[in-house]
């Protein structure tokens, strides 16, 4: 497989996808490799600057590090892509709630506020 990010020369040469030994992306779960995916697809469409989805990303990590129960990254993740695809108008937050519970009903370790 190819590196997805290639195509996207405005993305900055320090992002890294985890890979395996054979240089295929590992994620944890399906829905980090999603997340992963829409961010880069959205900046490859010249919907946003890097740097916004990234001081969102930075604002994310801050507050998860200063709580008393720090969340793994790609949470950190995908709330800083909640937060980017809301202020770009794509989608609302309740939609994002509606959307969330329907794919892990059961699950709130996934819902993102």
């Amino acid at each position: 497989m190819t590196n997805q990010t290639a195509s996207y020369p405005s993305l900055p040469k320090d992002l890294s996808i985890p890979r395996d030994q054979d240089g295929e992306p590992v994620f944890a779960e399906p829905w980090e490799a999603r997340t992963f995916a829409m961010v880069v697809n959205a900046h490859g469409q010249a919907l946003f600057e890097w740097q916004y989805f990234q001081n969102l990303l930075i604002d994310e990590i801050c507050r998860s590090e200063s709580s008393q129960s720090p969340q793994p990254y790609y949470l950190s993740w995908a709330m800083a892509a909640e937060r980017l695809f809301e202020t770009l108008g794509s989608i609302s937050r309740n939609e994002i709630d509606r959307r969330v519970a329907v794919l892990r009903p059961d699950d709130k370790t996934v819902r993102l506020e």
